[in-house]
Order: structure tokens, then C-alpha cells, then sequence
């Protein structure tokens, strides 16, 4: 954290004091001009939280970004472990539940990056092949209804 401005060392403190007050909501918006250094705000909050809690447990981030080529690239920015990168999109979670649980058991951060077109709008489209065979499984395991695949193709 050695390289962040004062204004940024002071948004760190801020974040990190409201996020861990138990009496307060417990989130946080980070919002402010282009180039003034959220991601590195971010990563001193991420530091800042690990340090604070150990290295005993696993850290899980949650980022939202505007485009997925953002995202990948703040991904790499505010994490060290080339492995943590997860599907972008929230529903294929389910998919790496074993890896994602074994990483968080190991005390290894794991940073999941989002965007609200690929992942929080399921309004519209059908979302793409994998998560289509996703529900599938889930539609047989869960409720044992028998699929014929060559319809839902």
C-alpha cells in the first residue's frame, strides 16, 4: 500500500472502517473520476481486510465492472494468483463450487469479476450454451425430469 496517495490511504481507511462496523450495513460504494485510482483503493482495501482477518481463511472479492475487458484487467490488478479467475459470468459458479471451496479452505484470495450485461441482467437472451446445460442438470438432479436433449437443442 506504500503507493498510494494520501487521499487514496484515506479512502482505504474509510472503506475498511465501514465495512467492518458491525452496527452498519456493512457496504460500500467506491465511485469517483476516471484515473484517480479505484482499483488501487480497491487493492489496499483487499490488503488491508486480509490482513485483518489472517491468513487462516480464504478472501473472496466480489468486483463489478462496467465491460468485461475491464474487468479482466483490474482482475489481474487486484490479485497476485493467476488461478482465481472464475467464469464472468455469475450463474457458471456452480460449475467450479469444488475448486472455489478448496482455494478459500487454502487461504488464497480469489477476486470474482462480473459485469452487469453478462451477469445481473436475466431479463433478456438466454444466457449461452453452458449455463443452458447447467439448468439442464440441475432440472434432472433436482427434480428428476427426464430431458430430452434433442429438443432443448
Amino acid at each position: 500500500m506504500a503507493e498510494l496517495r494520501e487521499f487514496q490511504l484515506a479512502a482505504v481507511e474509510r472503506i475498511v472502517s465501514r465495512l467492518t462496523d458491525t452496527s452498519g450495513s456493512r457496504r460500500f460504494l467506491l465511485a469517483d473520476e476516471v484515473g484517480l485510482g479505484k482499483t488501487l483503493v480497491a487493492k489496499g482495501v483487499i490488503e488491508k481486510l486480509r490482513r485483518r482477518l489472517g491468513t487462516n481463511g480464504g478472501f473472496t472479492t466480489v468486483y463489478i465492472c462496467s465491460n468485461s475487458e475491464i474487468a479482466d484487467q483490474n482482475r489481474g490488478k487486484l490479485c497476485d494468483e493467476k488461478d482465481s479467475a472464475v467464469p464472468g459470468r455469475l450463474t457458471l459458479l456452480a460449475l467450479q463450487s469444488q475448486q472455489i471451496g478448496q482455494r478459500r479452505k487454502n487461504g488464497q484470495l480469489q477476486v470474482f469479476a462480473f459485469t452487469p450485461g453478462t451477469s445481473l441482467q436475466v431479463e433478456h437472451g438466454t444466457g449461452i450454451a453452458r449455463e443452458r446445460r447447467l439448468l439442464l442438470y440441475l432440472l434432472f438432479r433436482v427434480w428428476r425430469k427426464r430431458v430430452n436433449r434433442r429438443k432443448w437443442r
